[in-house]
């Protein structure tokens, strides 16, 4: 039998007794900029080396994220209260909401791109995952290694999730495998996103959803066009399109 069946069967009987579950994860996005740039060939070879100058001794960026999940819901946003006095602008939070219903397979995102806030309603992305054989252990969690791309941005991006928590939820866009999401790595060590804290919680702790969503509202389909179109004037004219999105 497929590997990713037996898995699944796994995942769906374990499910049912995670429905009453609720969670808070604590995620760190940590991104290397002199790996990042080292991922961009259409980067002139001047450009690599002054962000080397300038990265080249630095651990990383830092930001914090809090991922929520209670039942078949989950709500992932920026954590309000870190502070990274690494760096002056640092301090200014982009926008960066992402709800999931699981059951409706549909997903509510709040995220700022290119300078503007959008706010995009519709189904759960659905990622085309490969699972792997490789295992680890997570912040305590034994995880299994899942893998996929992103043609967009030219990304190989590893995921590391666990059937201990059978939520197929995880950190940002990244979901649909049968359990929790604890680890992302985009174009090895680029940038990780790593689950720091997991905290189960009482079933009667309610996400912290906005009550009022505001950004240009557009659909995947356009949300998608916008951040290519981007993609390919930088590309065309040498430029590191990151500055403006999310790697």
């Amino acid at each position: 039998m497929n590997k990713l069946i037996i898995i699944l069967i796994i995942f769906l009987t374990n499910i049912l007794l995670a429905q009453d579950s609720t969670y808070v994860i604590e995620y760190d996005r940590t991104t290397n900029w002199v790996k990042m740039n080292n991922t961009l060939p259409y980067l002139s070879k001047e450009e690599k080396e002054r962000m080397n100058f300038a990265y080249g001794k630095s651990e990383g960026w830092t930001e914090k994220y809090i991922m929520e999940i209670k039942g078949d819901e989950s709500f992932y946003f920026v954590d309000e209260n870190y502070d990274n006095d690494k760096y002056e602008w640092s301090n200014r939070k982009d926008d960066y909401k992402i709800f999931r219903n699981f059951t409706n397979q549909t997903q509510k995102s709040l995220i700022e791109s290119i300078g503007k806030s959008y706010l995009i309603d519709g189904e759960i992305l659905q990622y085309k995952w490969k699972i792997l054989t490789d295992i680890k252990d997570v912040n305590g969690y034994i995880c299994m290694k899942a893998e996929t791309k992103d043609t967009t941005k030219n990304q190989k991006i590893y995921a590391w999730f666990t059937d201990q928590i059978p939520i197929p939820a995880g950190p940002e866009l990244f979901e649909g495998l049968p359990g929790l999401i604890l680890e992302i790595d985009i174009n090895d060590g680029a940038t990780i996103i790593q689950a720091m804290n997991i905290t189960k919680k009482t079933p009667n702790t309610n996400l912290s959803t906005p009550k009022k969503w505001k950004g240009k509202k557009v659909d995947q389909v356009e949300y998608n066009g916008i951040i290519d179109k981007y993609v390919k004037e930088c590309i065309k004219s040498n430029r590191n399109p990151y500055w403006a999105i999310r790697y």
